[in-house]
């Protein structure tokens, strides 16, 4: 009989038997790598899955607020500002890089950074009040008791919102 660490004759060869810490080491060395392989292709794969209806995650929220009945006009409205979005967002691309040429330049000029910085905020404010705009006019087509409706889901989801920030302490 032989231990750990014996020496083995096998065909006339000597070889020494692998310690059974270094192979459990090998397991748990390769459970940990393949969970953190999983977390990272989880969280990848969690990122491309969506839905495809072609709504960004606001968009989509905001029709989950809406009565069922609403959903395929809220989903023509927003395909039908897509175009306006898309220029908007390339002028957005354009002042992003914009500020970072003032980054790099030197010398440092504060002043172009925040007026480029202020020209940021007005493109997206203008792609805020787009939606905006489309959520308004669809709940001016709405009966009181659909706005009814939709005000508690949207009270709900606030409520929701908040529960979840001060578990992560964001207040």
């Amino acid at each position: 009989m032989t231990t750990e660490g014996d020496e083995i004759e096998d065909g006339g060869e000597r070889s020494r038997r692998v310690p059974r810490w270094v192979s459990v080491l090998l397991v748990v060395s390769l459970a940990a790598n393949l969970m953190v392989v999983g977390v990272f292709g989880g969280l990848a794969l969690r990122g491309m899955a969506k839905e495809d209806d072609g709504l960004n995650r606001r968009e989509r929220m905001i029709q989950r607020l809406l009565p069922e009945s609403h959903h395929d006009a809220w989903r023509s409205v927003v395909a039908a500002s897509r175009p306006e979005k898309r220029t908007i967002r390339k002028d957005m691309g354009v002042v992003h890089m914009r500020m970072v040429t003032i980054l790099r330049t030197e010398p440092f000029e504060p002043d172009a950074l925040a007026q480029a910085f202020d020209e940021r905020m007005a493109l997206h404010r203008q792609l805020v009040s787009l939606t905006g705009g489309h959520f308004v006019a669809m709940a001016s087509s709405m009966t009181t008791a659909e706005r009814q409706v939709m005000a508690d889901k949207f009270e709900e989801f606030l409520e929701r919102r908040q529960r979840r920030r001060a578990e992560r302490g964001i207040e």
